[in-house]
This record gives structure tokens, C-alpha cells and sequence, in this order.
């Protein structure tokens, strides 16, 4: 929208050279884009004096002075605005513009309060002054600046009620149609009704009765309606505790980054402190889903490596989005209602740590705060990355293509991504917060928490396991086309349990019925039914020296494993594709009970019994090829 001249035209209205409007555009004194081998220059970029000139000479001209469509919907031309308040009082608008235009430019700037003051008294008005110019103008561009004459100045209408339902019917049409457009089917309407003849003045101050309410649903429809204007609740954060409310949500970065030898757009999955503000749980992955959120969490829940992050506990509710991965049955239980006493099958790590679960309502993220401050994070961070894309199409940069960008290297890669959001995180924890009146950090360390303690990391990664139901056939389980088993899986043989398991190791499976762990299943190798004991022993010898042999053969070649490291970190040189915070490895001083302690124990001894016996595998296999020569000798 808006009206756009060529740097002729503007040279005439502000009586100059066009050489002084080529300087003026370099020096970014006026809005200008590119047009072939010229400019065109933003209207409402030039001085009020030339606005006001250019309306007289083109009183006809659709000039629309917001960057923005407004939120009553409401577009006027330069010429109507004047017709109804005169050019003393859209003289004095037009200057109010270029004041808050200048204060929204630093908007979100970290800075930003000691800008607006400074601006505030070069035109001598008070701070409070020029937030509500600020906010006048982003809601109703020029209109929302102009000092509205009395109501009781001027004759009002004498139109029939009909004349005036149908003004305002037709103006309130999907179309958007414009003040004009109506005046003049209203002049041919009158015509055929013989409905008294009105000044176009008289039919815009009828449109001026119609709400805000009725403007938006009528002309942008229920879903622009209930964003902008259905009633909604507010609340009242300071009767919160910190860790009280947890908010999470995911969010696709605006930018592209080098991975893999190609552009991508990673994803942030956040948890947000909703008493303090403070992101307090993270994790960058190329694709949001249901692991990213318990990585997060799980950032969110234990305490931090780096000593000025003090974010840690267990919340006692969560607020999170209805999409498909914050209902999966890992995070959940698959369940939206709160139940307290349902079996550890249908339980999720939210259930086990009695966290409530509160889900957004649908398409409604005004009712998420999480999603307000993604805004920030793009608008104070994401913005000034390479690679920035935009956040809609008609945002992003002129020629941006990130293929090209990739080829020349000047996109960052996902691991410097992290690092520069961290430095963030830092900054933003730090700066005065207006809605809190202080910083997030500061008030994280002053207010009460909702909840001590936190879990201990073994027993809280056993938790985030994913888990399964499967049936115990007559040779065990049958999982990830391997086979598992336990003597003690026996007496269960056709029932059906649950099975819990960490997708980066699934050589073992631990096994609940009935709400009890029964054992932890192993893979096991499926030997022939009709084989006997004697007949295993001499396969197994077989298997021996067949292994000797061709470990024998793959020594001599010279590749170490050493080398074989070196290798492979070179080829992965983009490192891995999910990124998130880091969390201490030291015991916390209050550690909160999750029921999976004496699994998390276990589960460390397994883990360590096997690193000794790789180690003695090692040691042996290593005596074993000396006293052969060297694993030379066949």
C-alpha cells in the first residue's frame, strides 16, 4: 500500500534538484525502492508541507499514510482526511507521524528507553507522550494521530435509518471497499430511493460511528476478530512463583544455516519461566519434534554447566501447544485430562513427576507468551544474522538467495548458530523487561519457587525414555527386527507389557507389567532350534577363528582406528544436527524423587560392567594378536 513517486515529481514538490533527492535517498532521509534504473520515493516519507501540496493538486489520489493496515481496517485519502478536519489539524498528524515513525525504528532496540527519551525531548513532549503516539500510529496510522474535533461540533446527519444501514452495510464488505467508492454508489442509491442527498463529509462521519468490533469482523473476517478484538483473559503474573508455569513452543529460525553441504532452517523448541520471562529450557534441531521437547525440558529441569544460569526445577504445570508432538504419550501419557492414579503404562514424564499438563486452546497464540517473545528474538537477534530470510515473503531481502549464499560460505553453520544464542540469552536475561518491571534474571533469584529440588540426570533419563506396549511371544520380545530376552520374561509369555527404551541404544529393552519393571531384555542371537550342545561349542569355535582371521586380514591393511576417527570427523565436519543447552554433572544439593532411582542405579551399573568388560576385550585381543606377530600371521 501507499503512493509512490518518481524522483521528479518529488523534486517539484519540495522545490529542490533531483540531484538533492538522489542524496536525500543515499543518505536514507526518504523512503525509496528500486525501479529499474531509478527510484521511487514513499509518499509519507516527505515533509508534511509536501504531503499537503501533493493533495491539493491530486485532491482524488487513494493516499494511504501506514505502513501497516491498520486494525479498524479504516483507508483514507489525504484529500478525505482534510475534508473532515482540516489542514491545520492533518498538518499537525502529519508531523506527529514522522515522530513516532522515528521512535518505532528503535522499538526494539536493547537501548531503546534512552533513545525514545532522548527523542522524546528533542521535540519536547514527555516519554508517556510519545508511547501513545507510538501506539496511536501502529494501530490507526494517520487517523489514529489527528486530534479529533468535539462531538458535539457540527450539524450531525439527518439521514433515514435505511440510508444509513445501507452506508454502513456496504462499507463493511470483505472487498475493503474504499470511503469514495461508497459515497458514489450511495449518490446513485439515493437517486432510485429518493433518499436525501449528503456532502461525502456526511457519509464518512456515518462510517466514523461504526466500531472497531464491526469494522474488523466485517471487513477482515471471524479470524482477524478473535485476534484482535474477542475479549480475552489477562493475567496477573506477580501471584506466580518462579517454575510455577512452564510455557513451551517450537519456532522455525528466519534464517538459513550451512549444514550437511546444504541451507537449512533449523528449529528453536523453548521452555519459558512465565513469572520471570526467563527462557530457562532450549535445544536447536534441524526439525522440532516430540525428542526435541524432552531435551529441552530436561534442560529446563536440571541445573546449568555455566554458573550465571541458575535456571533449574521441576515446574508444577506446563502450558503447551495442542500439536501432536506435546501430546505424545513420552512427554504426556497421550492424555489432556489430569489423572492421578493411572498405571505407569499410561504414563508420561510429565505424570511420573506430577507436573500438570494445561493445553493451548487451537490456533490461538496471543494466549501463549512464548510466542510474543519469538518476535523478540527475531526482531533483536534473528534480524541481524546472515542468512536472515524474512518472516514473510514481502520481508525478505532484496535478491536474498540463500544457495548462492551457501556456495560463497557466508552462511553460519548450526554449531556457531548455538554459540551466538547463547550470547544472547545472556543479554536478554540481563535487560530491563518492561511488562516485569526489572530483568528476567533478577527476578527469577527474588522470587519464591513454586517447587525445590530437582531430579537426579539418570533417573530422569530413564524417565524420557520411549516407551511401547508388546506382547511376550514364546522366544521373547521382537523389537527393531531383533528378538530380546530374559529368563524372568517366562511367566509373561502372551501377555502384554510395556517396554521402555533409549533410541541410541537399543540392545537392551527394560520391561514393566503391571506398573512393576520385571528385567531388562537383551538381544540375543537366534540359534538353530534342532541344535545341540556339542553342536554350539564347535559353531562357536568356528565363529573364533573365523573372527581371528579376518581381524588378522584387516590389520595388515594399516588402517588404524585412530585414523579411521580422523577420518570420519572429517567428513563430518558440520558435527551433529541437534544442539542443547548443557547441564551440570554434578549431584544438585535438593534432588526431587522420580521412581526410577533404583532403574537409574541399575542402569549405571550395566552400563559401567560393560565398558570394563569392552575394556578387557580389548586387552586380551591386543595380547592375543602379539603372541600371533603382530596380527600379520594367519
Amino acid at each position: 500500500m501507499g503512493t509512490w513517486l518518481a524522483v521528479k515529481d518529488v523534486a517539484e514538490l519540495l522545490d529542490v534538484t533531483e540531484r538533492t533527492v538522489q542524496r536525500k535517498i543515499s543518505k536514507k532521509e526518504l523512503v525509496a525502492k528500486r525501479k529499474g534504473k531509478g527510484y521511487l520515493i514513499d509518499l509519507s516519507s516527505l515533509p508534511p508541507e509536501a504531503q499537503l501540496e501533493y493533495a491539493k493538486r491530486f485532491p482524488e489520489a487513494e493516499v494511504v499514510f501506514k505502513e501497516r493496515r491498520s486494525r479498524n481496517g479504516r483507508e483514507y485519502s489525504l484529500a478525505e482526511i482534510m475534508d473532515l478536519y482540516g489542514q491545520e489539524a492533518v498538518q499537525e498528524a502529519l508531523e506527529k507521524v514522522r515522530v513516532a515513525k522515528e521512535a518505532l525504528e528503535v522499538k526494539y532496540d536493547l537501548e531503546r528507553t534512552e533513545k525514545l527519551e532522548r527523542l522524546a525531548q528533542q521535540n519536547g513532549i514527555s516519554l508517556t507522550t510519545l508511547y501513545r503516539w507510538m501506539e496511536a500510529y501502529e494501530e490507526d496510522s494517520l487517523m489514529g494521530l489527528i486530534k479529533k474535533p468535539p462531538k458535539s461540533r457540527g450539524k450531525r446527519h439527518s439521514l433515514p435509518e435505511e440510508a444509513i444501514k445501507f452506508i454502513k452495510g456496504l462499507y463493511l464488505q470483505p472487498i475493503k471497499p474504499q470511503g469514495q467508492w461508497v459515497y458514489d454508489r450511495y449518490k446513485e442509491r439515493a437517486r432510485e430511493k429518493g433518499w436525501p442527498v449528503a456532502s461525502r463529509a456526511t457519509v464518512y462521519r456515518v462510517l466514523q460511528e461504526l466500531s472497531e468490533s464491526e469494522l474488523v469482523m466485517g471487513r477482515e473476517g471471524l479470524e482477524e476478530w478473535r485476534k484482535k478484538i474477542m475479549p480475552k483473559a489477562t493475567r496477573d503474573i506477580t501471584v506466580l512463583k518462579t517454575y510455577e508455569i512452564l510455557v513451551g513452543d517450537h519456532h522455525t529460525f528466519d534464517l538459513f544455516v550451512a549444514h550437511g553441504g546444504r541451507a537449512v532452517r533449523p528449529d528453536l523448541t523453548a521452555w519459558m519461566d512465565a513469572r520471570s520471562r526467563a527462557i530457562v529450557g532450549w535445544c536447536i534441531s534441524l526439525q522440532g519434534n516430540s525428542e526435541t521437547i524432552s531435551l529441552a525440558l530436561r534442560h529446563a529441569m536440571l541445573p546449568k554447566e555455566d554458573p550465571e544460569v541458575p535456571f533449574c526445577g521441576i515446574p508444577v504445570l506446563v502450558y503447551i501447544d495442542n500439536g501432536k508432538d506435546y501430546r505424545s504419550k513420552r512427554l504426556t501419557g497421550g492424555m489432556k485430562t489430569a489423572r492421578k492414579d493411572y498405571s505407569l503404562e499410561a504414563q508420561g514424564v510429565l505424570a511420573n513427576l506430577k507436573v500438570e499438563a494445561t493445553y493451548c486452546e487451537p490456533y490461538s497464540p496471543w494466549a501463549k507468551e512464548i510466542e510474543r517473545w519469538f518476535e523478540t528474538l527475531t526482531n533483536q537477534f534473528t534480524r541481524y544474522l546472515p542468512g536472515f530470510c524474512g518472516t514473510k515473503p514481502e520481508d525478505r531481502p532484496p535478491g536474498f538467495d540463500e544457495k548462492k549464499l551457501l556456495e560463497r560460505g557466508e552462511l553460519l553453520t548450526l554449531p556457531e548458530l548455538v554459540v551466538l544464542f547463547e550470547q544472547y540469552l545472556k543479554k536478554y536475561h540481563t535487560t530491563y523487561h518492561a511488562t516485569l518491571k526489572d530483568t528476567p534474571l533478577n527476578v527469577y533469584l527474588s522470587v519464591e519457587k513454586a517447587r525445590e529440588g530437582v531430579p537426579q540426570p539418570e533417573a530422569l533419563d530413564l524417565l524420557m525414555m520411549k516407551y511401547d506396549n508388546a506382547v511376550v511371544q514364546t522366544d521373547g520380545i521382537h523389537r527393531f527386527n531383533h528378538v530380546y530376552w530374559h529368563d524372568d520374561l517366562i511367566n509373561l509369555i502372551n501377555h502384554k507389557v510395556t517396554i521402555r527404551f533409549d533410541p541410541n541404544r537399543i540392545g537392551e529393552l527394560w520391561v514393566y507389567y503391571q506398573g512393576e519393571k520385571v528385567c531388562v531384555a537383551e538381544n540375543k542371537e537366534l540359534l538353530s532350534m534342532h541344535a545341540s550342545e556339542e553342536d554350539i561349542k564347535k559353531w562357536r569355535r568356528v565363529q573364533a577363528r573365523a573372527r581371528k582371521e579376518v581381524l588378522a586380514r584387516i590389520n595388515s591393511y594399516g588402517v588404524s582406528q585412530d585414523d579411521l576417527r580422523e577420518i570420519v570427523a572429517s567428513t563430518f565436519e558440520d558435527g551433529p544436527a541437534i544442539f542443547t543447552g548443557r547441564s551440570s554433572s554434578k549431584p544438585a544439593a535438593v534432588t526431587t524423587l522420580t521412581g526410577f532411582e533404583k532403574e537409574a542405579r541399575e542402569a549405571k551399573k550395566r552400563r559401567r560392567k560393560e565398558e570394563i568388560g569392552e575394556m578387557g576385550h580389548n586387552f586380551f585381543r591386543e595380547k592375543g594378536l602379539k603372541l600371533l606377530g603382530g596380527g600379520n600371521q594367519r
